[in-house]
């Protein structure tokens, strides 16, 4: 996402059992104890790079290692932990369009814990994996609707809660970004369904209820 190639990310069975906190501390540990005989980190002034991006900050050797500011030709912006020349660690990474993510890096893809902002408002703070928002989240659309609950490769995919611009409420499961699997739905008017649920509509054992009693 840095420097290289983007490579196809996807997140694996059991994507919640990793500890992104064990992670930033083993990056932050080889910045802080090199092996015998590394080369210490070194403050350099800017660089320009053969693909005219800009770097400042530090250095292990050839590598970019340490905290520093890349600026890359398209415009786009890190600043914050290298490890061996890939993000690693924490940092932000802010596009060209204005679009934002401030959190934790593994090799040069957002991986741990962190928040991105795109460029028309929506907002997405939880776990990410290899690139891809995949864990615990919460994420909220600039008309006021928000989903909190599981993801699996970026989609909504598990347990979770989902509130609409007009007021209606979800609970329950979720597949591939749909309402999914067992949950009830509160509609703005006050009626109630709960039951199953397949691609995003009423489908299989259920009943609807009215608020006043019906």
């Amino acid at each position: 996402l840095i420097q290289k190639e983007h490579r196809d990310a996807y997140c694996v069975a059991g994507c919640s059992a990793y500890d992104s906190q064990s992670e930033e501390r083993g990056a932050a540990a080889a910045l802080q104890m090199p092996e015998p005989g590394t080369p210490e980190l070194q403050e350099r002034p800017e660089v320009v790079m053969e693909d005219g991006s800009r770097y400042r900050g530090q250095w292990r050797g050839d590598e970019m290692h340490g905290h520093g500011v890349l600026l890359r030709q398209d415009g786009c912006r890190y600043e914050g932990t290298f490890f061996e020349s890939f993000a690693h660690g924490h940092g932000t990474f802010l596009e060209a369009n204005g679009s934002k993510y401030e959190g934790q890096w593994l090799q040069d893809r957002k991986h741990g814990f962190g928040r991105y902002m795109h460029e028309d408002g929506t907002a997405y703070e939880g776990e990410w994996r290899l690139d891809m928002k995949c864990g615990r989240g919460t994420e909220r659309w600039v008309d006021g609707a928000w989903y909190e609950g599981e993801f699996v490769q970026g989609n909504k995919h598990g347990t979770g809660v989902y509130k609409t611009v007009g007021g209606g409420h979800y609970e329950g499961q979720f597949r591939g970004d749909l309402m999914d699997g067992e949950g009830s739905y509160r509609f703005p008017s006050g009626r109630s369904y709960v039951g199953q649920w397949q691609a995003g509509f009423m489908a299989g054992e259920g009943g609807l209820s009215w608020p006043d009693g019906r």
